[in-house]
């Protein structure tokens, strides 16, 4: 069996590195199993494809932060790869796109972030 560690990296302490180290241990040691590991796999296409700041590309390009999401997919699969857009319906009846948990404005409106 493959086990792949889906959870969230983007803002989760060291990327969710630490439990991926330690579930992949356990999972090859007491039951045999294979892993996936999108950290380390996310790593080598970022490597790869000169993308270290892909995150800060939602904001000052985005253009090129989809084309990395869509070259990601192309490689692990596009059932692998989750994108959330956290969006709020503000009083005028227009739906707008958060960061940051919904704490943060882009000032952007849905439709054109999709």
């Amino acid at each position: 069996m493959i086990a792949y560690l889906s959870g969230a990296m983007e803002y989760a302490n060291d990327e969710g590195k630490g439990w991926r180290k330690d579930i992949t241990e356990w999972l090859s040691k007491n039951l045999g199993h294979s892993v996936i590991n999108p950290v380390e796999e996310s790593r080598i296409i970022i490597t790869n494809t000169n993308s270290h700041d892909y995150r800060n590309w939602k904001e000052t390009d985005l253009a090129r932060y989809k084309n990395f999401i869509n070259q990601s997919a192309e490689i692990f699969g596009s059932s692998t790869i989750v994108v959330a857009i956290e969006v709020i319906r503000e009083k005028n009846g227009k739906y707008y796109v958060f960061t940051d948990n919904g704490r943060e404005k882009t000032g952007k409106e849905a439709y054109l972030w999709a």
